[in-house]
């Protein structure tokens, strides 16, 4: 029997693919529900709209939408959700339509990205979530 060492909730789903693993039992029947009422019912729109806004003066909140795109993709694939597939490459298209000229895609007012340093937190986990959507659709816009 091998035994692993977990470093992360999705890091289960990662040892193999996801065709290959079913979790049954009380196990998978918690999985199946997160995925189904919590990561599935995600209003990704929460998390779109501040990239639309770019009205932070002061705190983050970018992150948190590639955060969310990091813990669906595992998810869609275990689950092989079709919705959560086509959820993620709408907001994925949402995300990249307010990319600026420059190629800015954040939150901060233009006038406090300089100042406030958090910003490359956010970019950090906007690109971590893009890139989880071009996995789950291949799509390399």
């Amino acid at each position: 029997m091998r035994h692993f060492k977990l470093a992360a909730p999705c890091a289960l789903l990662a040892l193999a693919a996801s065709a290959d693993v079913r979790l049954k039992g009380f196990v998978g029947e918690r999985l199946d529900g997160c995925i189904r009422n919590c990561v599935e019912q995600k209003d990704d729109r929460y998390l779109t709209d501040p990239f639309k806004a770019k009205s932070e003066i002061r705190w983050w909140r970018t992150e948190f939408w590639g955060k969310w795109m990091q813990s669906a993709r595992p998810f869609a694939d275990y689950a092989d959700s079709a919705a959560l597939r086509e959820k993620m490459a709408r907001s994925a298209a949402a995300i990249a339509a307010t990319q600026e000229p420059n190629g800015y895609i954040g939150d901060y007012r233009p006038e406090n990205r300089d100042r406030l340093h958090w910003d490359v937190w956010g970019h950090k986990y906007t690109l971590l979530g893009l890139l989880e959507a071009h996995r789950a659709s291949g799509d390399a816009k």
